[in-house]
């Protein structure tokens, strides 16, 4: 089966609450806003489907005892942040030949620079890629915000949302905009980012002068837009008219838009804002509207929807859209403490099966501990600390769901890590093993019989399909068999991890000295080659099946890997590099650590932001990573690729699996969850039970090869490896299968696909699921009937 994968895609135009009665295991009670959580109808709501504790899962018996609770979050509070080891300091210009991209970034949009002043590796899949590609001004998504940022101005939305049967999207809204009052002849500025970090993006908009400058942060889930203004006569634009200016303490005031919106306006130092339309309202900054004496400048309101501050002004201004009344206490809070950055790391826990990972925010202005962030729905499954703040109804949401206030600069969080290996979590069925046998040499002896693709994506799947013959061959004994797929898998990965860095033997791969990284030798020409491989877009997926394939290959025989180890080691660096410290390539191309899993895209801009597809593809590509990091023994990175693995399939249940009651963690410690069936906003989120693209702004339910609903499924579910488990909860495909795919199964367009789609029915019913699949002849490139019935074997299953 092949898939024709369209990476470019036009962009498209852009609850309920469960009553919160838990008390926190650590003794803590969640905080509450002072409104009643209680949902609707004064109920929770009921699961869509019955769940289970994971069935591939080994739970510590005291994770959820107060002093297991307490040890995590002494831990990693006591534990200073450090980077993680390089994988390898070897220069892949060494292993690979070196080449510059035919696509330059714009250096005018992007000015970074390392500590010794050289420039870092690009980055090429951020959340916030759109901020320097093309011109810079597609919507970047922040949480609970969309933002633009245009030569001279910062456009802020927080935006409403629309849905239909196919899609569910952010609508942009210019609520406001921050820009230069004008004076005279207009002053042009030079835009840039001149810095990121696993939290943050900053842009700067600087004069030619350098005499004036703004400086803005945007950090994912923040409440407030922060600009900093130094020697700037800032005007404050909304596109709705100003009903109102309400003081509320120096230099904070409430603003009432013809939209129904409420908007929060901050400055520090404070400043007097004079509004002025048909009549004009004074609003001083001091503490009684009628004693301006400490107001430290004038203001003059002088067109419809402009808020403007004449002189010169340094300082901070902040704003924030202010969902409902009830959060204005808990904002106003919070409103001197600001972040300016930082950094999530990853370590192991206090026990071998939980991972943590910490949070740990900059900040300036007030006390860091007043800092207030808001939460995806993630991360309160798995927050130990702070306690977070349920937002009640009304409250801050964005495309994943409704968002939590969490109230201090340092989070703990907590990942189960579910035991992964090369096999299946249990043993092969003795039922199926001389159908096994049988079907694996027929596989093995047609590999050399159909000629191998020649680009990363479904080369890359071939290879591992050799791979996933070569384990089951050793897991059955069939020695012969094992050797001989061994064999061709040894050869097709060197043509592709062996070459001359002179040319004198092309390479397929090449290094790209412009953004760094390893792209296909067609693509670093040609953007729309090898998927968009040349344009960073997929390399998580791409490369993960190289990485995974030659993980087996070093079991099967250390003594090749050790060999081709440097190559190996310098795909795994170009999508999955741990570490700050590597100057050849950027830190985790596409696992974005806030959000929790992948983004693909590469350096394509969208007006939709950012997007990933295939999560099980993404899932695949750790777990390769993980399984690597095993044989050659770097328990130094163990847990860490472990941890992105789990973390992965987890956000994938949560946003991606509609209504998947597992993404819940078992050992989480709130009960004031959302209903997970009004994640995205109706028709969408009832009609369907998958998402088959997430981008940051919006779901589709599509996918960029086509429509048909074997492939919005399937592309969520392939390739079938051990890891598949960690997305397959029984109780969501149980559900999933009797209302839906089942007849999608039935109607597929062919057996490949239709073999996909059934696999799942495995982890509910092994028997109805081999009953199935047996009457198939054909399969999906990146699979076989000896993986297809090797899953089903050894699945764990509640019938």
């Amino acid at each position: 089966m092949k898939k024709v994968k369209n990476f470019i895609k036009p962009s498209q135009q852009q609850q309920q609450q469960h009553p919160d009665t838990a008390t926190h295991l650590n003794g803590i009670p969640p905080q509450e806003p002072g409104e009643d959580n209680t949902g609707s109808d004064g109920h929770q709501p009921m699961p869509l489907f019955e769940t289970e504790p994971h069935l591939y899962a080994q739970v510590s018996p005291l994770r959820n005892t107060p002093e297991s609770i307490k040890k995590a979050i002494e831990q990693s509070k006591e534990r200073e942040p450090q980077d993680l080891p390089q994988l390898s300091s070897t220069n892949p210009i060494s292993l690979f030949s070196a080449r510059p991209n035919a696509f330059q970034p714009d250096w005018g949009l992007y000015t970074m620079a390392d500590q010794a002043g050289r420039t870092a590796p690009l980055p090429t899949n951020e959340w916030w890629e759109n901020l320097i590609l093309d011109n810079g001004e597609n919507p970047v998504a922040t949480y609970p915000y969309m933002v633009k940022t245009l030569s001279d101005r910062i456009h802020v939305s927080a935006p409403t949302f629309h849905a239909s049967e196919a899609f569910a999207l952010s609508v942009w809204h210019q609520d406001w905009s921050i820009e230069p009052a004008a004076s005279g002849s207009y002053t042009p500025y030079r835009r840039s980012v001149i810095a990121y970090d696993d939290v943050s993006v900053t842009v700067e908009w600087m004069s030619q002068t350098e005499s004036t400058s703004m400086r803005t942060c945007l950090v994912k889930g923040q409440p407030f837009v922060t600009a900093q203004v130094f020697n700037w006569s800032p005007l404050l634009t909304t596109s709705h008219a100003i009903l109102a200016i309400d003081f509320i303490d120096t230099g904070i005031f409430k603003v009432c838009l013809n939209n129904s919106q409420m908007w929060i306006v901050a400055t520090n130092p404070p400043i007097s804002w004079t509004w002025m339309s048909t009549s004009t309202l004074s609003v001083a900054s001091s503490h009684r509207a009628s004693d301006a004496t400490t107001s430290t400048a004038e203001a003059i309101r002088c067109e419809p929807g402009e808020f403007m501050h004449m002189p010169s002004y340094t300082g901070v201004i902040r704003i924030a859209h202010l969902p409902n009344i009830q959060m204005l206490d808990l904002l106003q809070k919070g409103i001197r403490t600001y972040p300016i950055g930082g950094r999530i790391d990853i370590e192991p826990g206090p026990y071998p099966d939980i991972a943590s990972i910490t949070v740990n925010y900059k900040t300036e202005g007030g006390d860091p501990e007043q800092l207030l962030m808001l939460a995806l729905p993630h991360h309160v499954n798995s927050l130990l600390w702070p306690p977070p703040i349920n937002s009640g109804s009304g409250g801050y949401r964005c495309i994943k769901g409704p968002l939590d206030y969490v109230r201090g600069n340092k989070w703990v969080m907590c990942e189960d890590l579910v035991p992964l290996g090369f096999s299946g979590p249990v043993p092969i069925d003795p039922q199926d093993r001389e159908p096994l046998a049988n079907y694996l040499r027929d596989d093995i002896e047609g590999l050399g019989k159909q000629p191998v693709p020649m680009d990363p994506y479904f080369g890359g799947k071939w290879i591992a399909r050799c791979a996933r013959l070569c384990l089951i061959a050793d897991e059955l004994g069939a020695e012969d068999l094992r050797e001989a797929g061994l064999g061709y898998l040894k050869r097709w990965l060197e043509e592709w991890l062996v070459s001359d860095p002179n040319d004198s033997q092309p390479s397929r791969l090449v290094y790209d000295t412009t953004w760094r990284g390893l792209v296909s030798r067609a693509g670093i020409h040609d953007p729309h080659a090898d998927f968009g491989n040349g344009r960073y877009n997929d390399h998580h997926f791409h490369y993960g099946y190289f990485v995974y394939a030659a993980a087996v290959a070093g079991k099967l025989d250390i003594a090749w890997l050790m060999l081709h180890q440097e190559a190996v080691l310098a795909l795994l660096r170009d999508y999955a590099n741990p570490t700050r410290l590597d100057s050849s390539f950027p830190r985790l191309r596409h696992f974005d650590l806030f959000d929790g899993h992948s983004w693909a895209a590469g350096t394509f801009a969208f007006g939709d932001s950012r997007n990933q597809e295939s999560t099980s593809e993404a899932v695949n590509a750790y777990y390769g990573a993980y399984l690597l990091a095993k044989v050659l023994n770097r328990s130094d990175l163990e847990t860490f690729y472990h941890t992105l693995t789990c973390l992965e399939a987890r956000t994938a249940r949560q946003y991606w699996h509609i209504g998947d009651e597992s993404s819940r963690p078992k050992y989480s410690h709130y009960s004031q969850y959302h209903d997970l069936r009004n994640v995205y906003p109706k028709p969408f989120g009832e009609n369907h039970y998958v998402v088959g693209i997430l981008w940051g702004t919006k779901v589709d339910f599509t996918t960029f090869f086509g429509a048909n609903r074997e492939y919005i499924y399937g592309i969520q579910f392939l390739p079938y490896t051990p890891a598949t488990h960690l997305i397959l909860d029984p109780g969501w495909v149980e559900g999933v299968w009797e209302k839906e795919l089942k007849q999608v199964a039935e109607q597929a367009e062919s057996g490949a696909w239709r073999e996909i789609v059934t696999l799942p029915l495995a982890v509910v019913s092994k028997e109805e699921a081999r009953s199935r699949i047996q009457e198939i002849r054909e399969h999906d490139d990146g699979n076989s009937a000896t993986n297809a019935l090797y899953f089903v074997s050894t699945s764990r299953n509640r019938k």
